[in-house]
């Protein structure tokens, strides 16, 4: 949960914050359920959980104020 609100508080999305931390565990749940159940062969068959990382905040960042600076509407 920490990069997430790191991101969206540095980004400002104040109010979006809390879909940001429910939409990172569920993607941390459903890369956790492909590690076990290798579906088409991706995973590695066992219990691994996943989680988010602090290595792509940067390039999240980044992205977040060229977004903002576009003022395209993404926030």
């Amino acid at each position: 949960m920490t990069p997430t609100l790191i991101v969206g508080g540095v980004l400002g999305l104040g109010e979006h914050i809390p879909y940001l931390i429910s939409m990172s565990l569920m993607v941390s749940g459903v890369d956790t359920f492909i590690q076990a159940r290798r579906p088409f062969g991706i995973g590695i068959g066992l219990i691994c959980v996943q989680g988010t990382s602090f290595a792509f905040l940067s390039s999240v960042l980044a992205a977040g104020f060229v977004a903002k600076g576009k003022d395209s509407g993404c926030y």
